[in-house]
């Protein structure tokens, strides 16, 4: 019968497998953007929410003197917003961390709004 392909096996393992939370270790391809770009953390950091991973970024930026005061507010309203050039400003800057660069593309980001 179908017994002997190892079917049966298979899709019971399959169940099994997918009734298992997640663990850290997942692939990036199976977590959000915003996950996917999170700086690393301690194990047991809060679970932060993408717009307080935004505001944690520009907190970052201000703290490296790439976040012009006058801009900060603006910025906040993108980031209470996941304003989708923000979340993309971030993901480069975790990948290259350069902040003039980032502060480049805020400054992009802002006249735009205008």
């Amino acid at each position: 019968g179908f017994g002997s392909t190892g079917v049966t096996n298979a899709l019971q393992e399959n169940a099994n497998s997918s009734n298992m939370m997640p663990d850290a270790a997942a692939p990036a391809a199976k977590r959000t953007c915003l996950e996917a770009a999170a700086p690393p953390s301690a194990p047991d950091a809060p679970v932060l929410l993408p717009a307080a991973q935004l505001l944690v970024f520009l907190s970052e930026l201000e703290s490296a003197g790439a976040l012009p005061t006058e801009s900060k507010k603006a910025l906040k309203a993108f980031a209470l917003a996941n304003d989708e050039r923000l979340v993309a400003c971030m993901q480069a800057y975790r990948a290259n961390m350069q902040s003039g660069d980032a502060a480049e593309t805020l400054s992009v980001i802002l006249e735009g709004a205008e």
